[in-house]
């Protein structure tokens, strides 16, 4: 039989001797890689072959490069035809704008190709899947060519020639002409942390920086959210940092003016220790920046999640831990919402007493703390609830108040509940409790955890209160 018989028998499409096939197939794939790979163009390149044998044919193209102890670069530099490689590369490339069916294996197996032989040929591939970018390209095929350039840039050295202005410049021109697909961002984002990562310029090029922060900039203001990941991943390098110093007047600036910025309250407000230009936020405006916050949490901005800024709280609380006019901002605005019911400035104050609780101290609720803690166990947001079972162990731990078995039964009762972030918190919690030097409190906490045991029938939180119960012993 031909190879094309035998692949058929191989992937199942015709019958015959399937044992025959296999034996022939691996046969030319270990003695004669170069035609193997041949003979699957072949099948490929046949305009009577069905789109299952086509794809079958460009995912085992990858068969002869999968990388072993005996497999090795040095290996299939010897024994591969680069001529024909590049061949096989721009036959895969030709198959990125199908549908995903072909598309997917196709970009997988370019991978595979691109990143199997000397970084200067990768290099070389890279290169040229930027310069496939330009404006006529649907958004969809951007998408492919920035995941296919992610993956490959993966596989370069630290130090090695990489033209990072003229990729930001490509990439940019499209960001700004195209409304692009998440994934595309989330790719993008990626890039830059991995350009920036494999290019460390020197000082002579604080320009081409300056350009690649513009480029960086006006994305983020594009996409408030994706910049903060993006800002995240730069702000460490402090070569960049040093040419963009007016970066924390920036940030103050955008969130600011709208609230749908709010996710740059992470760039403004994490401590870069790495560098010693970067000037707080909160050092020059904490108090708009708290009020900013505190008026964010009863908004409904797009995207907004409360739990994202929670870091952001955290850390504006942090700073300013000790007494004066920002701290009284939030503690007025704890005291004057934390009785409300169901209100939005009530789940604000919430998540702002958690971060004092939890950052700093909160004395100033010392002799009310335990009725606020019952009073907003209350709610019925899931967050809140959280939020309140969590700080009962900050609280314990400050002194804020003492614990006694109404507060175990009251937290007890949300080992029923349907979120397990919740009981995970719970149990969290009556473990903290459980290694309580009062044998009281330590005894309620065992025969609340028995009891479940003994009497639920949710496996799950059974299996926890078990592991949580087998902690105390």
């Amino acid at each position: 039989m031909d190879f094309g018989e035998a692949f058929d028998i191989f992937i199942g499409i015709r019958n015959g001797d399937i044992e025959a096939a296999n034996a022939q197939f691996m046969s030319l794939k270990d003695n004669d890689p170069n035609q193997f790979i041949r003979s699957l163009v072949q099948i490929i390149c046949d305009s009577t072959s069905s789109d299952k044998r086509k794809i079958n044919a460009i995912k085992f193209l990858s068969v002869p490069l999968q990388r072993s102890a005996n497999n090795t670069s040095e290996y299939r530099l010897a024994v591969f035809d680069l001529d024909l490689i590049k061949d096989i590369l721009a036959l895969l490339f030709s198959f990125f704008e199908y549908a995903d069916e072909i598309s997917v294996p196709s970009i997988e197996c370019f991978i595979i190709y691109a990143s199997s032989f000397k970084t200067g040929f990768l290099l070389t591939q890279i290169k040229y899947l930027f310069q496939s970018i330009n404006n006529e390209i649907a958004v969809t095929f951007f998408e492919k060519l920035l995941y296919t350039i992610y993956k490959c840039l993966k596989w370069i050295c630290l130090g090695q020639d990489v033209n990072i202005p003229q990729y930001f410049q490509i990439m940019n021109e499209y960001l700004e002409n195209h409304e692009v697909t998440p994934k595309s961002r989330k790719y993008y984002v990626k890039i830059v942390k991995t350009l920036l990562l494999l290019w460390p310029p020197s000082d002579s090029q604080n320009q081409i920086l300056s350009d690649t922060f513009s480029i960086c900039w006006n994305y983020t203001l594009q996409f408030p959210q994706d910049g903060d990941k993006l800002w995240k991943m730069i702000l460490p390098f402090n070569y960049f940092l040093d040419a963009i110093p007016n970066l924390p007047d920036l940030v103050y600036q955008s969130i600011m003016n709208s609230f749908d910025m709010w996710s740059l309250l992470s760039v403004g407000t994490s401590k870069i220790c790495y560098h010693n230009h970067w000037d707080y936020i909160l050092s020059e405006h904490e108090i708009d920046v708290i009020n900013f916050v505190v008026n964010l949490l009863t908004q409904e901005v797009e995207e907004f999640d409360p739990k994202l800024i929670q870091t952001s709280v955290d850390a504006i609380v942090f700073a300013v831990r000790d007494n004066g006019p920002p701290r009284e901002i939030i503690i007025q605005y704890i005291s004057s919402h934390i009785e409300e019911v169901e209100t939005k400035e009530k789940f604000a104050s919430i998540i702002l007493l958690y971060s004092i609780v939890s950052c700093s101290n909160a004395e100033e609720f010392g002799d009310n703390f335990s009725e606020i803690i019952k009073s907003v166990l209350q709610e019925s947001s899931e967050l809140s609830i959280f939020y309140s079972i969590e700080m009962i162990g900050f609280a314990i731990n400050k002194n804020l108040f003492v614990v006694d078995e109404e507060m175990i039964q009251i937290i007890g009762q949300f080992l029923n509940s349907e979120s397990t972030k919740i009981v995970d918190a719970v149990l969290h919690t009556l473990s903290y409790l459980g290694g309580n030097q009062d044998s009281d409190i330590r005894q309620a906490v065992l025969s609340l955890l028995m009891g479940i045991v003994t009497n639920y029938e949710n496996v799950e939180t059974v299996s926890s209160c078990l592991r949580s119960l087998e902690i105390m012993q």
